[in-house]
């Protein structure tokens, strides 16, 4: 009740007095009420047929206006002037950008970045399928072998790649490793941050895993591998799994204290030497041995992007490191332009998805046309204000309430606003055959409706959407409508007399939005036998006169 003092906009503060009756409530309780934090504020505000055929009508206000206004909204809506500022920064940075000022990779290197970023994306989601499984899965035991200690790994410090050995995993999802890094480049900073997640390429072959021991300087396609005269070895508890960038099948003897690397670099190179001298090209981890259908997709997108990566005229430049670089970060600021961008968009509203469904739902049916425009359905839905506006409106362009006397519209209306949930079990055999038909003709509208809905990928399943229409006071609502006096009329059902009251209130009101529309399609029968039951319902305590007004 606090929530209600003091009115929002015009009130700095709000008064609550707490009526302590009998008993002053205890400290903890008093402590709570103060002190405690606030119920949070959910967004009730849902997309309607109704509200987007009467914006669709009224061309002064758009639906996505009508949504940033909406609570759910408010807090994207007010980081906007943010979202504003860093847009534009990032422009202002991207159009200031040098250009590369190459003739070699000015041609290409465009192009070749985009690969590698494919590349460098696929080995990321290859890297977590295999972490993340767990023995348990089905032909998993091979994928759980591949994250495990002892495991020679590249990792990169982009521009540097370096050799890693995994010690263990420290977090249950396999996201964060700690290994001991041969040779290591200097520390990563706040300046140099975006470097370490730029998209380089995969190195597979042994000579250039052998390279990164630091035996000489060279290039590996975009990494620089850097050479010292000696190499230390440091253990690196923050290695991500998306910064490793290839899994080697070599895995040193996880006997051997693997956190002791004195001796480290010796059993790395053996290990290497052994290899090149098999000619075994690829050292890459075997992942045909994981036998599952999306892994081996993953393997053959990345094989096929690598074979396309082929003779590009930009590897061949004296300066391609620091060429690749400036691609990388004018890449970074046009990503940062694109998102800005993005959050400032309607594409970014939550209910903006909703309301294409819907706006596609409503073309189906004939409510709009292809251009938005209100039609003669999506004109008679709009003075449905009280009910399910298509299956009404549906049941009213159909010719099926016209078919009916009064009292029986009366009847059907009532499944439009029953609030109770329970339906008598002798109920459909006390009903007038006529009624048992119209009951059936009210369900197959909705059943037919709420295919539409389904699929057009609206969240609802046709069953839920049937059962919103309630004939729980079918009987009552027929009777009463016949004259029968409220006293026998609650005798009828177990239902509260309140329900029954509010329920004939609402049919009143349903009855005025259908003869609206029957005015609008000019059926002036049909008008008149939903003025003779407004006449009919409109009686006795139901409708007596309050005290308040």
């Amino acid at each position: 009740m606090a929530g209600r003092a003091g009115r929002r906009g015009l009130d700095d503060t709000g008064v609550v007095i707490i009526n302590a009756a009998k008993e002053v409530p205890d400290t903890g309780t008093l402590h709570t009420m103060i002190l405690g934090a606030a119920t949070k504020l959910e967004s009730q505000f849902r997309l309607t047929y109704t509200m987007i055929l009467n914006l669709l009508r009224a061309n002064q206000l758009r639906v996505e206006e009508v949504i940033k206004r909406s609570f759910g909204e408010n807090t994207s809506q007010g980081q906007a002037p943010e979202h504003e500022r860093r847009l534009l920064e990032a422009k202002e940075q991207l159009d200031n950008y040098p250009p590369l000022g190459c003739l070699i990779c000015e041609g290409d290197i465009a192009a070749y970045y985009r690969i590698a970023s494919s590349i460098h994306r696929l080995t990321d989601r290859l890297n977590a399928r295999a972490a993340h499984r767990t023995p348990t899965e089905k032909g998993s035991a091979t994928a759980v072998q591949a994250f495990v200690p002892g495991r020679l790994v590249l990792i990169s410090y982009f521009p540097h790649v370096v050799l890693g050995v995994v010690v263990k995993k420290l977090n249950a999802d396999g996201s964060q490793y700690a290994c001991l890094v041969v040779n290591p480049p200097p520390p990563v900073t706040a300046a140099n941050e975006d470097l370490r997640l730029a998209p380089p390429y995969p190195i597979t072959d042994a000579a250039s895993v052998a390279a990164c021991l630091g035996a000489a300087e060279s290039f590996c396609y975009a990494y620089r591998v850097v050479a010292t005269a000696s190499v230390p070895v440091v253990l690196d508890a923050s290695i991500k799994l998306g910064t490793v960038e290839n899994l080697t099948r070599l895995q040193l003897n996880p006997k051997k204290p693997l956190d002791m690397p004195e001796s480290l670099v010796a059993t790395i190179r053996a290990a290497l030497d052994v290899l090149c001298s098999q000619q075994e090209s690829q050292v890459e981890y075997p992942w045909q041995r994981i036998r599952e259908l999306d892994i081996q997709e993953l393997v053959y997108e990345r094989a096929r992007l690598t074979e396309s990566s082929v003779g590009f005229q930009c590897c061949t430049c004296p300066n391609f490191v620091s060429h690749y670089l400036m691609c990388h970060r004018r890449a970074t600021l046009q990503s940062e332009v694109d998102n800005m961008a993005m959050q400032l968009s309607d594409q970014n509203l939550d209910l903006l998805p909703d309301y294409k469904l819907r706006l596609d739902v409503l073309k189906d049916l004939g409510y709009v046309d292809e251009m938005g425009n209100v039609q003669l359905k999506g004109r008679v839905a709009c003075e449905m204000n009280s009910a399910d506006e298509l299956v009404l409106t549906e049941l009213i362009l159909d010719n099926t309430l016209a078919t009916y006397e009064p009292e029986e519209i009366v009847a059907l209306l009532s499944a439009f606003v029953c609030g109770e949930k329970n339906e008598p079990v002798d109920l459909f055999n006390r009903l007038p055959p006529n009624l048992r038909r119209g009951r059936e003709l009210v369900l197959e509208a909705a059943r037919r409706i709420g295919s539409i809905q389904v699929a057009y990928g609206l969240p609802i399943s046709v069953e839920e959407y049937q059962r919103e229409f309630r004939f729980g006071l079918m009987e009552v609502a027929y009777e009463w409508a016949r004259g029968m006096s409220f006293v026998n009329i609650a005798a009828l059902t177990e239902t509260q007399e309140g329900i029954i009251v509010r329920c004939i209130m609402r049919i009143s009101d349903v009855l005025n939005n259908v003869s609206t529309a029957a005015v609008l399609v000019g059926d002036m029968e049909l008008k008149l036998k939903l003025q003779a039951a407004s006449e009919l319902i409109r009686r006795d305590i139901v409708f007596a006169a309050s005290l308040y007004f």
